[in-house]
Order: structure tokens, then C-alpha cells, then sequence
């Protein structure tokens, strides 16, 4: 079942059967090298009612024939191409949008999942109707094959409180990337649709995450059942080059806080001292980001100096 983006119909949005249909959306461009791996480990999955999405953002190597000689084989494989290309958070959200499943979590063309993903976390969220993301540990590995990977076995974000659940995700944004991956967990629908999906902004991701930690709590599955390429950390300048996106590289960060401000203060089911909390968890947090920045700009010196 191969489809082109620009044809698609109300068909595709038709109600999930009885067992939460999954969508696995995957914003893809030029992933060759990896794609069949992922796209097999999540046909290999012990969940039978899932549908996988792709978007593929004009990619000019062998993606597209990849994809469409899956979907001809297997109809739970939906492909569809960008009829231009778009910044990598609009990406993101139009294979969102072409899915149709209860619960969705997206997936980069060159990720891998263990066969019990869907599985287990369906299974969690079925502990708790609350829950609005359910995550799993992730192995990250970069291009040598060295693998990075921490367990955090703390608290969480299975918290009724919105304030704690806020400020504990704020945590997470500054302690390690290896403790926890919003952007790539399951979630409810729902939930995401609440959001606004991602803004064509740098640190859209982060808003993201700040913004599901309002909406309920997260349950979480204490397994390693993700697999990822180790992300390359690049100057807020060469993010915005390689994104796509069309603003300037300065004060980004405080230009995501701001736009977490205006959410907090928004957010109808916020009290009036939970949107004071929530800010002033913000700016600590901010104060925090700028304090790490200064001591690897520090070190730096101090490595130059010593030479």
C-alpha cells in the first residue's frame, strides 16, 4: 500500500479495533544505510495491531525505494513522500498527523526496537488510564559501535502532581539524554494532539517534553527496549542549518523558555500557584543550563591555557 502525502484521504483516520492500534511514525530522510533494520524490527514486534508510517521528506538516495518495496509486501507499512522538502520538526508532524493509532510514538529511520516494545508498553499503559507517555530504557550507539547507556532509577514522572511531574522533567533536561527520551516514547493521542505538535523552532523537542508533563503521568518500563543512534551535539547555529529552520541562532534558549511561559500560563488546568511553581522552575532551570555552560566554556580555556 504505497500512497503519495498530497492524496491522503479521510479513510486514513478510521477508528483503531478493539486493541489500541499503535502508529510507529517515522520522519525519514536519506536513511538508507539503516532503514531496513528498523523498518524489520518493528514488523518483527510480538504486537499484532500496529500500522508503521513513514514520511519521506524528498530524500535523493535509495529511501524511497526501501519503503515502497516494504509497503508492497506487508500492508501495515504506509508510505508517503513530501511533494517538497520541509524543516525536520514539520516532518515530524506530518507523519503524525497521516497516522491514525490510539497511541503513537515516533521512531528516527536509523532506531531499532526489541521485538516486546509495543508489547510492554501497551501493556503499562493499561495499569493506568492517567497515563498520558509510557517510556522504556534506551541504548544509544554512535558511529564507532560504542554504546552509551545509564539506567536512572529514581523518581520518575508517574507523579500526580503537574508542579512535580514539570519540575522532575525539567531535571531530566539537564541531568543526561541517556536517562530519558520523550520525543521517542509511546503516548496517548490525545495527549499529543494537545500539544500543537512541534514548533519549527530549536528546542522544539524540549517544549514538547514540558508540555506532555502537564497533561498526566508517565509510566515507565524498566527495560531496555529501545535502541538509538547517539545523537551529535552541534552549536545552536549548525542545528538551525542542518533543521531546516529560519531564525536566528541567538538567545534560543531563552526564546524556548519564553514559549513555555506563555504554555504554563495557558494552561487551563493549571491552579494559579501551580503556573507560579511551574515558572519559577523554569528559571532556575535556565539558571542551571547557563551555569554548565560556563564551566565547559571554563574547562575549555583552561585546556587552551594549559597547552
Amino acid at each position: 500500500m504505497t500512497e503519495d502525502f498530497d492524496n491522503l484521504t479521510a479513510e486514513h483516520r478510521s477508528t483503531p479495533g478493539k486493541r489500541p492500534l499503535v502508529s510507529i511514525c517515522i520522519p525519514v530522510f536519506n536513511e538508507e544505510k539503516h532503514l531496513e533494520r528498523t523498518i524489520t524490527s518493528v514488523l518483527s514486534q510480538t504486537y499484532d495491531n500496529f500500522e508503521l508510517v513513514i514520511s519521506d521528506n524528498v530524500s535523493t538516495d535509495k529511501t524511497e525505494s526501501i519503503c515502497r518495496e516494504f509497503s508492497e509486501k506487508d500492508k501495515r507499512v504506509k508510505y508517503f513522500r513530501n511533494s517538497q522538502k520541509v524543516n525536520q520538526n514539520e516532518n515530524f508532524n506530518c507523519v503524525f498527523r497521516l497516522s491514525k493509532g490510539e497511541l503513537t510514538v515516533w521512531m528516527g529511520g536509523h532506531d531499532w526496537l526489541d521485538p516486546n516494545y509495543i508489547e510492554q508498553c501497551v501493556t503499562e499503559f493499561g495499569k493506568n488510564p492517567d497515563y498520558v507517555m509510557v517510556t522504556t530504557y534506551t541504548k544509544h550507539i554512535d558511529d564507532d559501535g560504542v554504546e552509551h547507556y545509564k539506567e536512572y532509577k529514581g523518581t520518575r514522572l508517574d507523579l500526580k502532581s503537574p508542579c512535580k511531574r514539570f519540575s522532575r522533567m525539567l531535571w531530566f533536561l539537564t541531568a543526561s539524554h541517556l536517562y530519558i527520551g520523550p520525543v521517542f516514547s509511546m503516548a496517548r493521542r490525545g495527549a499529543v494532539e494537545k500539544t500543537g505538535l512541534f514548533r519549527h523552532m530549536l528546542y522544539g523537542d524540549l517544549i514538547f517534553a514540558l508540555q506532555m508533563s502537564l497533561f498526566g503521568p508517565w509510566g515507565h518500563v524498566p527495560k531496555c527496549l529501545q535502541f538509538r543512534k547517539h545523537p551529535t551535539f552541534r552549536k545552536p547555529r549548525a542545528n538551525i542549518e542542518v533543521y531546516g529552520f529560519k531564525q536566528k541562532p541567538y538567545f534560543c534558549r531563552i526564546r524556548m523558555c519564553w514559549v513555555v511561559v506563555k504554555v504554563i500560563w495557558t494552561e487551563g488546568s493549571l491552579r494559579l500557584y501551580e503556573k507560579l511553581c511551574c515558572t519559577c522552575g523554569l528559571v532556575k532551570y535556565y539558571v542551571v543550563i547557563q551555569s554548565q555552560r560556563g564551566k565547559r566554556g571554563f574547562k575549555k580555556l583552561s585546556r587552551i591555557l594549559g597547552r
